[in-house]
C-alpha cells in the first residue's frame, strides 16, 4: 500500500520531494444503500510538513482522478472534531455563494479573510453567529447536546443509593452502566 501511495502522490500530484510514509492501509468495507462505498486510505506521513505538502498540492490541483474515479485527499479528524467542524456546515456553503474566503482552523474555529486584508477568526459557533451578521449572514446555531446527568435530575430519577440527595455525576454514570448493560 505504501508503494501505490507514493506512486500516486507522484504521478498525479507532482510532489518530488521524500514522502517518508510510516504506514497506510484501507479502511474497512462500508455498505451504503445496494452499492458498495469505496474504501478510504489512511496514509500516515512521519513529517507533519509532508503531510501538509501533499494535501496542498491535492487541494490545489482540485480534481484528482484515477480511471475515470475522482480521489479526494482529506484530514483524518476525531468524531468529535469532525462533529465541531460540521457545525459550520451552512454558513460556509453561504460564504462560498458570496465570495468570501475562510478556513475552518483546528480543531474547529471559523476564520474569514476581510477585503481590508485582514481575518477574523470566530471560536465557536456562537461567536460567528454573532459576528457574520454584519457580512449580512444569519447562521442558524446548532442544537446543543443535553447533559446527561442534568436531563435525569431534571425527571425526578435518582440511583438506588441517592436516598434523594443531590446525585453525583459519578454515581450517576455509574448506574446508567448498570441500566445499559455495562455492569462495572
Amino acid at each position: 500500500m505504501i508503494e501505490f501511495v507514493t506512486k500516486l502522490i507522484r504521478e498525479k500530484l507532482g510532489v518530488t520531494t521524500e514522502l517518508r510514509i510510516e504506514r497506510a492501509h484501507r479502511t474497512p468495507a462500508a455498505f451504503q444503500g445496494q452499492y458498495p462505498r469505496p474504501r478510504s486510505i489512511v496514509v500516515r506521513f512521519q513529517s507533519y510538513t509532508t503531510k501538509q505538502q501533499v494535501l496542498k498540492a491535492a487541494w490545489t490541483k482540485k480534481i484528482v482522478q484515477m480511471d475515470e474515479t475522482r480521489i479526494y485527499f482529506d484530514e483524518d479528524f476525531s468524531p468529535v472534531v469532525f462533529k465541531e467542524r460540521g457545525k459550520y456546515r451552512d454558513v460556509r456553503k453561504m460564504l462560498r455563494e458570496r465570495n468570501i474566503r475562510h478556513h475552518i482552523l483546528f480543531p474547529a474555529k471559523l476564520k474569514i479573510f476581510c477585503e481590508n486584508g485582514k481575518a477574523k477568526v470566530f471560536d465557536n459557533p456562537a461567536a460567528a453567529a454573532e459576528g457574520l451578521r454584519e457580512y449580512g449572514i444569519e447562521m442558524t446555531l446548532p442544537a446543543e447536546d443535553p447533559d446527561l446527568d442534568s436531563l435525569l435530575r431534571a425527571t425526578g430519577w435518582q440511583t438506588p443509593g441517592s436516598h434523594k440527595r443531590r446525585t453525583p455525576e459519578t454515581e450517576t454514570m455509574n448506574a446508567m452502566k448498570v441500566l445499559l448493560g455495562n455492569k462495572k
